[in-house]
This record gives C-alpha cells, structure tokens and sequence, in this order.
C-alpha cells in the first residue's frame, strides 16, 4: 500500500482518500482505522461500566422512552446524551439522521430497498433493519445514495 501526500492551499481542510481498483475488506478496515484514529470514539455504556466505543463500530443510534442506545452489530450500548447531542459528534463520522427518533451509520447500509411506494427500507450489517421517515426521504436520497456512489457500493 502506498502512501501520498498533496499539499496544496486549495484544500480548505485536510482530507483523506483512499484510491484502490475496488473495495475491499482491506479497504474498507483502513477506513475505520484513520476514523477512529481522528478521534472516532464515544462513551457508552453497558449497564454500569462504561467503555470507549468506537464510532466505525456503531450501526444504528436511536431513542427509545428517555434512553439513547447506540447498536453495533453484537450488542447495545446506552448512551448518556441526548439524540441531537450524538449527532452532533457522529455526523461528522458518516452518520445521517433517518427520523426524529435514530441515525445509521451510512458505511454500515448493506441495501437501500424503495419498492414500497412512499418510503425507504434499510438494510444494516448485524441484520438490522429500519425504515426511513417520509420527512428523511429526500435527505437520504441525497445524502446517502450519493454516499454510497462515491464509496463504491
């Protein structure tokens, strides 16, 4: 694997790209690797220990009654923030919001399925399923699909 750097002024804020003939597993590992080396962790909690979670690892995050629980694929994890708190810090870890009430992690859609006519069902890796809100439909269609284009899905 080879390593560059482009140093410009043209760049506003650093970025990072990873180029390969296609998508890999390889690749796909490199990119949680830098994303939680930049930072790409939250404090969660299971039951009272709490752990450092990384944010690459999260699926789903949602509000349930009063709780926020963020899903990885094994297990749930309670958070001790606010949804819109959580978003703030995950959005910028390839999160997007689906309904007033939770946020997938968009490098952990498997399928975008819009047979049904009015909404959009996703698939998650762990088995996991959710449905997007008609108010989130337009988003979604922006934000992810064109996500999903430039990752290689």
């Amino acid at each position: 694997m080879k390593i560059n750097f482009f140093i410009d002024k043209i760049f506003k804020e650093p970025e990072i790209r990873i180029c390969g003939s296609e998508l890999t597993e390889e690749l796909k590992s490199a990119a949680e690797d830098i994303s939680a080396a930049l930072g790409g962790s939250i404090a969660a909690y299971d039951g009272a220990a709490a752990e450092i979670l990384r944010t690459g690892a999260i699926v789903t995050v949602y509000s349930e009654g009063k709780r926020v629980i963020a899903r990885t694929a094994e297990k749930t994890y309670d958070l001790k923030m606010r949804l819109y708190e959580a978003e703030v810090i995950l959005e910028k870890h390839g999160f997007v919001r689906i309904s007033n009430s939770e946020m997938v992690n968009m490098r952990k859609i498997i399928r975008l399925d819009t047979s049904i006519s009015g909404t959009i069902h996703i698939y998650l890796n762990g088995g996991i399923e959710s449905y997007v809100s008609r108010r989130y439909i337009k988003k979604i269609k922006d934000t992810v699909i064109s996500f999903m284009e430039q990752e290689g899905q």
